[in-house]
């Protein structure tokens, strides 16, 4: 006895379902889930539609060279995107490269080089941008399109270590400013110190005498502490005056007739050491006076550099709540508020800079691996993720207030985060594992969960780099460690997140960063690809396209469709030939020309002819879309055999496209051409009736639910499958399959 049934299917929220996962048709998501999604991208409306290709935009300063994509905010109509490589920095923006006034490709010199760049971490503020390496930070000042400077970051005053605490470890200084003679006793100094600043604190406190209101004819050049700061008496015999000094820079009057005080120091002076002798005598240039009592015998109270080749150097960099903060190890170092190269840590007043050190609960060594301002600064470790946080909600970080916990487990390896919708991205320390973090601040808890478990067949490459797009569709981009990409669109408040892999020919993605998009709205995604062209290792920045909308949405054509990768536009007027093409040399290439698709040809000399004259094209690498139908139980039949009889299709704006019933022996390779397709061409079923390669104008698109006779064989599943392997637009609403069964009696 037979059953015949429909299976709506309207909607594929799922994204690509783990093959582990394929026995679980008993969960919600594998009723809206995809067993393969190829180069099709889940809208956050829970539909498919084709992922756009890429734009070639220009190739790096030297392709032998890996790169990296440094994106930088300086306003909010003014991004750009870095390009780090061969020694020199480029910016794209827009969808093109800064040029100087000659149109010569503009860049300036950066130390980094080829060992540096999985190890580069920035984090802007305002015109600035902060580098972090394997090397001293770095700091980056935009001054117009074609004005940056490159210098190193070094505060004056800090980073500091912890303070000595041996007391037998002194520090003397020959003078209190200027270039100094350092003479120590218990081997204070090594080599590494040089170009380090050091914190040397007052030896004796009671060596100057407080300051009093009721002081008369204080002496010239005579010396008064306040509130922990030091100040020298400007005139002669004048009273101190009913005024305490509390300034902290310059000179200031007490009143009239009174003292003029001046301010030299709170306590501690720092000096930057230029050359160590040996391990007890050392150089310096005095960058914050020193007190006078160090003239006189040595003090222990001094804080060796936080940062030096020796102790190494800040790997990770982030900016939260107007501090710019560096971390490497267990430490942390957050600057004053409101000024990045204040690391005074000062009398601990609110405003003043930070030190920190995390202490994991069961004594083990924490190592921060990222650091992410998400409603608190979440900071990844290895083994776990911690929040730097004040005691309550909203309040700011001090000094004195600040603390770090320990919330969750999941770990990390090093990577860069991305922050989502909500919260955060971030993956796991195998690197096989995509986490979600969200900081509820009302409670002040930070909750993570894994949300690559049902697409770990995708994971499984582990994740190399990560970028979000949150307009249009809120996607994020994974560049895998195997070179490959993938997506993942999530909208938590939707409960969507659907994973899709894009395989692309004859590429492998090395990077991928993300800015918001200055004119359109639409944020610009780009890669750094590394492909083989001629025989040789090319290395291209691309920009992804637009996602694909009509012109015009009454007389809807493909016009403006970009479905190619490294893909390059011409415009012009019955051009028969294009002769841009020499990144792509020796390429098969798609062509795709005022809005209908010509044949594929083969660059020869940076050169193709067209099949006819036409005015508007797009040429690149072909991109082969795919999609299989998870199988599909008709409910209260026990089938044996089962036989895909027809299909509803819905689509919008569709201009291609094949679908048939999907047969394991005749599984299409992932690279399939269109040759390997054409010649199976009888078993699948065109989704729009186009006329192939001859059009003369732009095909209109179509919209609608449409029902496919595809005469599927009998098998034991009833799956479906869907290519579109040509540059037209394809958007999937809604694919529902009629399914013939056969039942035990």
């Amino acid at each position: 006895m037979g059953a015949r049934g429909l299976i709506d299917r309207i909607s594929f929220a799922g994204g690509e379902f783990g093959e582990k996962l394929f026995g679980r048709a008993d969960t919600a998501k594998y009723q809206i889930a995809f067993e393969k999604q190829e180069n099709f991208v889940t809208l956050v409306e829970g539909v498919v539609t084709r992922a756009p290709g890429t734009r070639f935009v220009l190739e790096v300063k030297d392709s032998l060279q890996r790169g990296r994509l440094l994106p930088f905010r300086v306003a909010s109509n003014d991004y750009y995107t870095l390009v780090v490589n061969g020694g020199v920095t480029r910016l794209v923006r827009e969808g093109g490269f800064v040029q100087n006034p000659n149109t010569s490709i503009f860049e300036f010199n950066v130390p980094w080089v080829e060992a540096d760049m999985a190890s580069l971490r920035s984090a802007p503020a305002g015109n600035q941008l902060y580098v972090t390496s394997l090397k001293q930070p770095q700091r980056l000042t935009r001054n117009d399109h074609t004005n940056w400077a490159v210098d190193v970051y070094s505060p004056d005053n800090g980073p500091v270590d912890a303070q000595n605490l041996d007391v037998a470890r002194t520090i003397q200084t020959s003078a209190s400013t200027g270039n100094i003679t350092l003479t120590g006793m218990g081997s204070p100094f090594n080599t590494g110190m040089v170009g380090g600043v050091i914190r040397i604190d007052d030896r004796d406190l009671s060596l100057t005498p407080q300051w009093s209101a009721l002081e008369a004819t204080v002496a010239l050049s005579a010396q008064r502490r306040w509130n922990g700061n030091v100040y020298q008496a400007m005139q002669s015999g004048k009273d101190s005056g009913p005024n305490a000094p509390v300034h902290t820079e310059g000179d200031v009057t007490a009143g009239n007739n009174y003292q003029t005080w001046r301010y030299l120091h709170s306590g501690y002076g720092y000096v930057r050491i230029t050359a160590v002798s040996n391990t007890n005598s050392a150089t310096g240039t005095v960058i914050g006076r020193m007190p006078d009592s160090l003239m006189g015998a040595g003090s222990f109270r001094w804080y060796p550099p936080a940062w030096t080749s020796t102790a190494g150097w800040p790997e990770v960099v982030a900016f939260v709540k107007s501090r710019l903060g560096f971390f490497r190890g267990d430490k942390g170092w957050l600057s004053a508020v409101d000024d990045p190269s204040d690391h005074d840590l000062g009398l601990a007043d609110d405003d003043d800079a930070i030190a920190i050190r995390l202490r994991a609960p069961d004594a083990s060594l924490v190592e921060i691996k990222w650091a992410l301002p998400s409603g608190a600064l979440i900071l990844g470790t290895a083994d776990g993720e911690w929040v730097l946080r004040g005691p309550n909600v909203f309040d700011p970080l001090t000094p004195k207030t600040i603390d770090a916990f320990p919330e969750t487990s999941e770990g990390s390896e090093p990577h860069v985060p991305v922050r989502v919708d909500g919260g955060a991205m971030f993956i796991g320390r195998t690197g096989k594992r995509m986490h979600y973090g969200k900081y509820d601040r009302q409670k002040q808890l930070l909750e993570t969960q894994e949300l690559s478990v049902t697409a770990r067949s995708i994971f499984g490459r582990g994740v190399a780099e990560m970028a979000w797009q949150r307009d249009p569709h809120r996607v994020l981009w994974m560049a895998m460690d195997d070179g490959t990409l993938a997506s993942a669109t999530f909208m938590p408040e939707q409960e969507i997140i659907a994973f899709a892999r894009h395989p692309r020919v004859n590429c492998f993605v090395e990077n991928v960063a993300a800015i918001p998009g200055v004119a359109s709205g639409v944020d610009e995604v780009y890669f750094i690809i590394r492909r083989t062209i001629g025989g040789v290792t090319k290395r291209y920045v691309e920009q992804l396209a637009d996602y694909f909308e009509p012109q015009n949405p009454d007389a809807p054509t493909a016009q403006g469709a970009w479905f190619v990768d490294c893909g390059l536009r011409v415009t012009g007027t019955n051009i028969t030939q294009i002769t841009q093409l020499g990144h792509l040399e020796g390429q098969e290439v798609a062509v795709f020309a005022d809005g209908a698709m010509q044949s594929r040809k083969t660059v020869a000399s940076g050169t193709i002819q067209l099949d006819r004259p036409s005015n508007d094209i797009t040429v690149g690498l072909p991109v082969r879309g795919y999609l299989r139908d998870l199988p599909r139980n008709l409910q209260g039949t026990t089938a044996k055999q089962k036989r895909v009889a027809e299909v509803d299709v819905h689509l919008l704006h569709t201009g291609g496209g094949k679908i048939r019933a999907y047969d394991p022996e005749e599984t299409l390779p992932d690279d399939a051409t269109a040759a390997q397709i054409n010649a199976d061409a009888q078993s699948w079923e065109d989704l729009v009736e186009t006329g192939a390669n001859d059009y003369d104008d732009a095909p209109p698109l179509i919209s609608g639910q449409f029902r496919m006779n595809i005469e599927g064989n009998v098998r034991d599943e009833a799956q479906i499958e869907l290519v579109c392997d040509d540059a037209m637009p394809l958007t999937l609403l809604g694919m529902s399959p009629v399914i013939e069964v056969e039942e035990d009696d």
